[in-house]
């Protein structure tokens, strides 16, 4: 049993996420190592499983930690920054009901090898070819935000991508008719890179140094991430980011 008596203040599961995250950052946990299980954690701080339960997923949230169904946490290998700023939410369950967007303009549709970072994320081979999707959103004839949307090959075949249905679709319900693997959640990150292989040309002219990113994951019911959409704009969008009914 470790010994938690120092910092009483600390709320428990916050002692468990310290600890997870110091054997992180001194090395002794490497990515895609598997931290204890729920069990043992909690015979290993003498709390409850729902105290156990409660630090690893906001690691999870932190994109510290990720859950794979079946065979445990592992430290994970595309971890994000993991700070309260970057992280937006968690295991956003998608609802079955089809959802209908407007104005998104269809600006460009390819196939080509996955850039190292685009290739990293998924955790396939830079050689592995995948779809980029780029919709522009538009107000008063100008550029208000792009989205560059990526699917590898395996997820999704050729003939499956359609413009004309890309228009007005969300990229989860789109998966759902037209892929290969079903969407079961979402996660999204504010304040994300902006890699290289964005092409911030359809942002328009006079494009800023500063630009806001956020980055929408969407994982299968096996915790395998089958596509993501990075959306750029030329600065944070007034009102509200995203709303949620309560009903």
């Amino acid at each position: 049993m470790l010994n938690t008596n120092n910092s009483d203040y600390v709320p428990q599961y916050v002692k468990i996420q310290n600890y997870i995250l110091s054997k992180i950052n001194s090395g002794e946990l490497r990515e895609g190592d598997k931290i204890p299980s729920e069990n043992e954690i909690s015979h290993m701080f003498s709390v409850s499983r729902i105290t156990a339960n409660t630090a690893i997923k906001e690691l999870v949230t932190m994109g510290v930690i990720d859950r794979i169904k079946g065979k445990g946490s592992f430290v994970n290998s595309t971890m994000h920054t993991p700070t309260a700023t970057n992280v937006f939410s968690n295991n956003v369950k998608i609802n079955t009901a089809e959802s209908v967007i407007k104005n998104h303009e269809v600006a460009s549709i390819r196939l080509f090898k996955a850039p190292k970072e685009v290739a990293e994320k998924f955790q396939i081979s830079p050689d592995e070819s995948v779809f980029e999707i780029i919709r522009v959103v538009r107000h008063y004839n100008k550029p208000k935000y792009v989205d560059y949307t990526y699917i590898p090959s395996m997820y999704m075949k050729e003939e499956s991508v359609i413009s004309s249905k890309l228009s007005d679709t969300y990229i989860h319900d789109y998966l759902k008719k037209y892929g290969s693997a079903k969407p079961a959640k979402v996660q999204i990150y504010l304040n994300t890179p902006i890699y290289d292989y964005i092409d911030l040309s359809y942002l328009g002219e006079n494009i800023p140094n500063t630009l806001f990113c956020w980055d929408t994951d969407i994982y299968d019911d096996d915790g395998a991430l089958i596509a993501f959409t990075s959306t750029v704009t030329r600065q944070m969008l007034s009102g509200p980011f995203i709303s949620f009914s309560l009903a």
